[in-house]
């Protein structure tokens, strides 16, 4: 299957996954998790496997994580509207 850049689309974008938890969470308990899944990232069989995707491992800390979702959720939202496809009150 052709890539969207392949296709003409100067688009290349990540497609990113994170971990969330309640609100309130204590900070030791964000960074025990934090620690254990950059751990697992680093882990050498899951490196190989990302790089079947062309992907690579990207690990953000929980701070510079929450803002990356904040600025992306406000990108999005101003393209649904632009597009027209928000809902009436939006």
């Amino acid at each position: 299957m052709p890539t969207l850049k392949e296709l003409g689309h100067n688009i290349v974008a990540m497609s990113p996954y994170g971990l969330a938890g309640p609100a309130g969470m204590p900070a030791d308990m964000v960074q025990v998790l934090h620690q254990a899944f950059r751990a697992a990232m680093q882990d050498p069989a899951f490196v190989v496997e990302l790089a079947l995707y062309d992907q690579e491992p990207a690990c953000l800390p929980p701070e510079e994580y929450g803002r990356a979702l904040r600025a992306a959720y406000e990108h999005e939202r101003v393209v649904v509207k632009r597009l027209g496809l928000a809902h009436k009150g939006e």
